[in-house]
């Protein structure tokens, strides 16, 4: 199977390019073929990112995950609802992008 992802959107500060390269290291550690750029054939990864207000030094993060086949048909949709620290999305994501990438994984055929 191939694989583009093709966008990630709402993620404050870096978190779109964080999660787009975590994404990426993980479907190729789990032998996916990832492709930069859509090529005919490869399935799509997209992902929303939502931000909630801050309550009590936690921010709720809603991250949507969505994969489609070539002709743009929905394989799959995964949802995850997390609270992370105040502050802690400001900058770079890094291990959080990581643990969020988790999430499309379980849609890509083995």
């Amino acid at each position: 199977m191939k694989v583009s992802v093709t966008s990630v959107a709402g993620g404050p500060a870096n978190g779109a390019t964080s999660l787009t390269t975590a994404i990426e290291r993980e479907l190729v550690s789990r032998g996916v073929v990832v492709s930069d750029s859509v090529t005919v054939g490869s399935c799509r990864v997209e992902a929303v990112v939502e931000l909630g207000p801050a309550r009590n030094g936690q921010h709720s993060v809603h991250i949507e995950w969505t994969l489609t086949d070539p002709s743009g048909k929905k394989l799959g949709k995964v949802e995850q609802y997390n609270e992370v620290p105040e502050g802690s999305l400001d900058g770079a994501w890094g291990a959080l992008a990581r643990q969020a990438a988790q999430g499309i994984v379980r849609l890509i055929p083995r």
